[in-house]
């Protein structure tokens, strides 16, 4: 597999997310799942992240943190876009587990998908040759 490839994977995979989260949200916002789709969020925003990393011939960290990989994101192209992420990586993990029943409302599930999908396209275009 050619690093574009690998790289088309990645976005690929984001992409998957991103409609999961169109899925569960197209439906009134009560019958939303809303910590699942906080979860997919959080993982298009990883996934598009690490597919930027790997354009730049960087290695990915094995983590679900936002803010590590943001951090990589910036050390290896210094004009990188500020995010706020807000909690957004409480969801990767944390979430998933039944000693966390945190249903984010509406509002902050919508916010954090905008922003996945913000990332998501904004990181596709950064990595076009």
């Amino acid at each position: 597999m050619t690093d574009a490839d690998y790289i088309s994977s990645w976005f690929l995979k984001a992409d998957q997310d991103l409609k999961i989260i169109e899925q569960g949200m197209d439906r009134p916002a009560e019958d939303w799942v809303s910590d699942v789709l906080c979860f997919h969020a959080q993982q298009a925003a990883e996934k598009a992240l690490k597919a930027f990393l790997i354009a730049k011939q960087v290695t990915p960290p094995r983590t679900h943190s936002i803010e590590i990989l943001l951090e990589q994101c910036h050390f290896s192209d210094p004009s990188f876009p500020d995010y706020e992420i807000g909690n957004l990586s409480y969801f990767s993990v944390e979430i998933r587990y039944p000693d966390e029943q945190y249903q984010p409302e509406a509002k902050e599930t919508r916010s954090y998908a905008e922003l996945s999908r913000r990332i998501v396209t904004d990181m596709k275009l950064r990595t076009k040759s």
